[in-house]
């Protein structure tokens, strides 16, 4: 008896500690790292344009590559110290983030083996197994857009040239909106978490 209580409260332990890490690395990157980045590349760009007479410090580039101009000077360097910050932090997590779906997944069919209410993974049969249905839903879903930003990102590195600067933004704008996306069903996973927790 005593065995089977300490497996079930380790199990819950790295449920919500995989939980921890994959939804809040999505909150600090939503809410905390992106801003940063973003307030970062403008007070760059707002320096330059000061110290350039207020011009923008960017020429046009007439060959039509998309690449900076040789006196981008500080801008440019800006602009790509925000990008390697934010790549870093997010190359640190995809590990951590792929270690904790598996874990979830582990620990998430443990748990729920253990309620006397559970009736499968996508049952509905009664309100806790709806409540945890909707939740794998919530959560595979969560999976599909981590897999389709990760292959945009994929695409983006191996794609040789550089992009222009218009599809660039697109893409940057992109990743942004599934990370957004990302978060809002996270959210949705822990409230569902909370009410199957209240109703086994």
């Amino acid at each position: 008896m005593e065995a089977t209580i300490i497996a079930q409260g380790l199990a819950a332990f790295l449920h919500d500690l995989f939980t921890v890490v994959w939804i809040g690395g999505l909150f600090n990157l939503a809410v905390v790292v992106l801003p940063s980045a973003r307030k970062l590349r403008s007070s760059r760009r707002d320096a330059d344009g000061k110290g350039a007479g207020g011009t923008d410090a960017r020429r046009p580039d007439p060959e039509g590559t998309g690449a900076a101009r040789p006196d981008a000077g500080a801008s440019s360097g800006g602009d790509a110290g925000a990008s390697a910050l934010v790549n870093g932090i997010q190359k640190r997590l995809r590990p951590l983030v792929a270690i904790s779906i598996v874990g979830l997944l582990v620990t998430g069919v443990s748990l729920s083996r253990s309620s006397g209410e559970f009736e499968g993974l996508f049952s509905f049969s009664n309100a806790f197994s709806t409540m945890l249905a909707i939740k794998h839903v919530l959560v595979a879903l969560m999976i599909l857009t981590a897999a389709r930003t990760r292959l945009m990102i994929r695409r983006r590195r191996s794609g040789g040239a550089p992009a222009a600067p218009a599809v660039t933004k697109a893409a940057d704008g992109t990743g942004v909106v599934l990370l957004y996306i990302n978060l809002g069903l996270g959210v949705g996973v822990l409230l569902l978490s909370g009410i199957s927790a209240a109703l086994s």
